[in-house]
């Protein structure tokens, strides 16, 4: 039985490389529709994603000259004005037409699956479920060519590390010391030349968190090492700025990282990204709330205009109450706050 993967933009969008990790898994087909194409285009050319937009569209042309068989854009089987209702009909068309191809949905859109509860021929997944579905097995990988990898970034053995990553090391997997990943590794160590060779292999998993007590991804461990250089070439090669911490205070971006330490340079980059403003923590602490409780003003003005300024934390606080307690000096920032606050309420959105 043949497999065919259509692929959501939600997925596409927080992951631009997954088609490189699809084509290792050797699936038949790997599919957008022309509704998923036309996304994507509008996000490359006017989105706030534009970087990632345009790295989805660089590598699936990428992968249509290299095999146009196998990597495809399907025409629409519907004119439902709901985009994902469009993909579902589209993916039960060709279930129709083609019954013994075994079609699955990637998307990380919560509302999919509300439309297929009544489509048992079409398995809807999020990216996690499908590669515990279809992970590559581990067994493929060269278990010494691993342990060998991390002791290369370790020792920041370029020339090492080039001839390693060709014995088929686990390029994703986690160093039980650690817990950091090679990437993850190599920017610990502020090692730029081991970040670009891991970057330039197709099966990296760029957003993978570590395994220690945080759970951070590599772009919040490139803000942590204060390294611009490093935390340029992630996102240039599509890290996910919304990608949250899975650990200790689980839901911590890049955005709330970079407001916490004050680094206003980071903070303005995130955000020309598309970084979410409005985003919380456990804490329920937004990026500007951090700002705030750190006292760091310049980046709590910054990101004024961005954020919803009504948002409170668990202590039931603004990030105008944190501002009165922790930034008493910055008279233009309160002002801006209960300017703001005021603005709202007078529409009904405050209470």
């Amino acid at each position: 039985m043949k497999t065919l993967i259509i692929l959501d933009s939600s997925v596409l969008l927080q992951r631009p490389r997954i088609i490189y990790a699809l084509d290792s898994l050797k699936i038949d087909f790997i599919c957008i529709t022309q509704t998923i194409l036309d996304e994507i285009n509008f996000q490359k050319d006017h989105g706030r994603k534009s970087q990632q937009a345009w790295l989805v569209m660089k590598s699936f042309n990428e992968f249509q000259k290299k095999d146009s068989y196998r990597f495809l854009v399907l025409d629409d089987h519907s004119n439902n004005t709901l985009h994902d209702k469009r993909i579902l009909d589209t993916a039960l068309f060709i279930h129709k037409t083609h019954p013994e191809t075994e079609i699955y949905v990637l998307s990380e859109d919560i509302f999919f699956p509300l439309y297929s509860s009544n489509t048992s021929q079409i398995k809807i997944m999020t990216v996690v479920d499908f590669e515990t579905t279809f992970t590559m097995q581990k067994s493929m990988y060269d278990r010494q060519a691993t342990f060998d990898l991390f002791q290369s970034l370790e020792n920041r053995d370029l020339e090492k590390l080039k001839q390693i990553v060709s014995r088929n090391p686990d390029i994703n997997a986690r160093n039980s010391k650690t817990g950091f990943t090679p990437l993850i590794s190599a920017i610990r160590n502020r090692d730029i030349s081991s970040v670009k060779l891991l970057l330039s292999l197709p099966n990296l998993d760029i957003d993978k968190c570590d395994d220690a007590n945080y759970k951070l991804p590599p772009l919040c461990h490139a803000i942590q090492m204060r390294n611009k250089q490093i935390f340029s070439m992630l996102l240039l090669e599509g890290a996910d700025v919304d990608h949250c911490s899975e650990g200790k205070n689980a839901g911590n971006t890049a955005l709330m990282i970079a407001a916490w330490h004050g680094n206003l340079d980071f903070v303005k980059s995130l955000v020309e990204h598309g970084a979410c403003t409005n985003q919380q923590d456990s804490n329920g602490f937004t990026p500007l709330i951090k700002a705030c409780i750190r006292g760091h003003a310049e980046v709590a003005e910054y990101l004024l205009p961005y954020t919803d300024t009504s948002i409170r934390s668990r202590e039931n606080k603004t990030a105008w109450d944190f501002a009165k307690e922790k930034i008493p000096h910055a008279v233009s920032l309160i002002k801006m706050l209960l300017s703001r606050k005021h603005t709202l309420s007078r529409k009904g959105t405050v209470s």
